[in-house]
């Protein structure tokens, strides 16, 4: 979506094998970096869905973070032009399973990127978890 005005608008992500929905809100910010908190512990699992809004493919550096500050991995995650892609954390990134902490996707520069945040349950409730600009 482009537009030379003000707008909002919102999503809503459905969880079909439960019947489970979450919204979340278009994001118009450009941060230098997104933070996301996360908590796989418990019986929660963290998922994210992260956009490419550019022209171009950008080379998003990740870093995922345990609850005490300690870096846990560092690297990089690309996403092509107008790219898009969707996943429960610790299913791409073994190293957050069974944690919590913050995971960091780096804006590129010049790059247009925007990360939503969803929480979901064992028993299949889901919610959206706000993302920090940085």
């Amino acid at each position: 979506m482009t537009t030379t005005g003000n707008v909002g608008a919102f999503s809503i992500f459905r969880w079909t094998q439960f019947g489970q929905e979450a919204s979340v809100p278009l994001e118009d910010r450009i941060p230098g970096s997104f933070v996301l908190v996360f908590d796989n512990t418990s019986g929660l699992t963290t998922g994210l869905a992260m956009a490419n809004a550019a022209n171009t493919g950008a080379s998003i550096m990740v870093r995922i973070r345990d609850e005490s500050g300690n870096l846990l991995m560092a690297t990089p995650m690309d996403l092509q032009a107008h790219g898009h892609t969707s996943f429960m954390l610790p299913d791409v990134f073994g190293v957050a399973a069974g944690k919590r902490g913050t995971i960091e996707f780096v804006t590129p520069p010049g790059g247009r990127i925007s990360v939503i945040g969803l929480r979901a349950t064992e028993a299949g409730n889901l919610t959206t978890i706000p993302v920090l600009a940085k």
